[in-house]
């Protein structure tokens, strides 16, 4: 299990490199899922018990409920 922090976004919302570091491994997932011929049957869930509002504080966002991704 691969631990990655640093999504606290009180003061700023620039998440691109953190989900940057997500697209490589999802896509070799996707692409050995494709093939196996399971990609047609497969549901990919991201989720988490922690989350931020939609709207800025003026610098960043505050807590909110967490949920699913899309």
């Amino acid at each position: 299990m691969r631990h990655v922090g640093g999504f606290d976004t009180h003061n700023s919302v620039d998440l691109d490199d953190l989900f940057n570091s997500y697209d490589e491994p999802i896509g070799y997932l996707v692409d050995e899922l494709k093939a196996q011929g399971m990609w047609d049957s497969t549901t990919i869930v991201v989720a988490s018990e922690f989350a931020r509002t939609m709207k800025s504080n003026g610098l960043g966002t505050d807590h909110a409920w967490g949920g699913n991704a899309v």
